[in-house]
């Protein structure tokens, strides 16, 4: 099977990295054909986002900061060409195309390349994809979502169920549409994060718990006669929290602090 990948740049964060090693290594799939984002998100724009949206987002920016310094195991980073064998890789670098609605599409040379050079592809960048670069592989393009979208989607990635003290949190690997976390769920797997004192914690479980999937996913994805699972009651479409909330997460994580030191 021939595998694309769908990157914001040339560094892969290490939950990445790991299960396309895995993917290569246990399943007939290789990576042929790498696009990326030649206008990735950075500090400027979220330097931009700041100043319109607060608090929140400046916190976010803080973290991105200390991610890029000191990153925990599975955010730090390694080059592309350390995963994989680049030498007969197709490369393509191109400017994600704004839509009216939510989300990028890419430019038509980016999906002739998709149609033409692989049967799959996997997105790990260009944020919010739509558009015809969705079905131009024959197994679509795959995405990650760090949540079970029955109950909880949009973002950010586990923080919702660490406020509302779940007992679990879902990882989802679909087969993205045009409707935002609401694709076909190829391998899916539920975590225990009640033992899970800060919303690092939780990403750090539900970014882990990505490693066996994709390799998973490309298996079924070669049976003939398998089939994606479409989900008809979708959850809550979360976005940030707005200010009640976030003093709600900040309580919660200084209590949980507080009371592993005493």
């Amino acid at each position: 099977m021939r595998v694309g990948l769908l990157l914001d740049g040339q560094m892969l964060e290490e939950w990445m990295a790991r299960p396309i090693e895995r993917m290569e290594a246990e399943t007939d799939a290789t990576v042929t054909t790498i696009i990326e984002n030649a206008d990735p998100p950075g500090y400027r724009r979220y330097l931009e986002i700041a100043r319109r949206d607060g608090i929140w987002t400046s916190m976010q920016g803080v973290k991105m900061i200390r991610r890029t310094l000191d990153p925990p195991e599975y955010r730090k980073r390694r080059h592309v060409s350390e995963v994989i064998d680049a030498n007969d890789v197709t490369y393509h670098r191109c400017q994600p195309v704004e839509t009216n609605g939510l989300g990028n599409e890419l430019p038509p040379e980016a999906v002739s390349l998709l149609d033409e050079h692989t049967d799959l592809a996997i997105r790990y960048g260009f944020d919010i994809l739509v558009g015809d670069a969705l079905t131009a592989p024959d197994h679509g393009v795959l995405s990650y979502h760090h949540g079970n979208f029955r109950r909880y989607r949009g973002r950010p990635a586990g923080f919702w169920e660490f406020l509302h003290d779940e007992e679990t949190a879902g990882v989802t690997l679909q087969r993205i549409t045009d409707e935002l976390d609401a694709g076909h769920i190829v391998v899916e797997d539920e975590v225990t994060i009640s033992d899970c004192t800060m919303w690092g914690d939780v990403l750090e479980r539900l970014y882990w718990a990505s490693g066996p999937m994709l390799t998973e996913a490309v298996r079924r994805l070669d049976e003939p006669t398998f089939e994606p699972k479409t989900v008809n009651e979708l959850g809550t479409l979360y976005t940030r929290p707005d200010p009640a909330e976030f003093a709600r997460f900040l309580g919660k994580s200084l209590y949980n602090r507080v009371d592993e030191t005493v």
